[in-house]
């Protein structure tokens, strides 16, 4: 098996896995948004919104934005031998579960140690990017 085979083939696997993990967080929010349906009001949802609904909505976005990501690249290899990847999906899926990543480190994080763990992790990516596009 070649590189460029292995490399479709887990991108073809991260797109279900992901695609399955975002498939059973919005099942489990419906059932959270449904049970508690009689509480939810126009301007108080929020105070309603448990801490499991809070992680779900994180890890889904995260979810989304790798499948996304993965689809993009496996398709490109599935589809042409030559054509390069799509840098719009891959740019969408790329800040789609970044932001899934530090929305869920900051839900799982922030009661025990407060808002520090996704700060620095904010700061050293946004130092990393700023490095990576300064030195090409």
């Amino acid at each position: 098996m070649n590189s460029k085979t292995e490399l479709e083939l887990l991108n073809g696997s991260w797109m279900i896995l992901s695609l399955s993990l975002s498939i059973i967080c919005a099942i489990y929010l419906r059932h959270e948004i449904v049970a508690r349906w009689g509480a939810w009001r126009p301007l108080t949802w929020r105070k309603h919104f448990t801490r499991g609904m809070s992680v779900a909505t994180a890890v889904m976005l995260m979810a989304i934005g790798i499948c996304i990501r993965s689809a993009a690249v496996f398709l490109c290899f599935c589809t042409s031998e030559d054509r390069p990847f799509s840098p719009f999906w891959l740019t969408v899926g790329g800040l789609v579960s970044v932001a899934g990543f530090i929305c869920t480190v900051r839900e799982i994080s922030h009661p025990l140690y407060g808002s520090a763990p996704w700060v620095w992790t904010l700061v050293t990516l946004v130092v990393f990017m700023v490095y990576e596009m300064a030195i090409r």
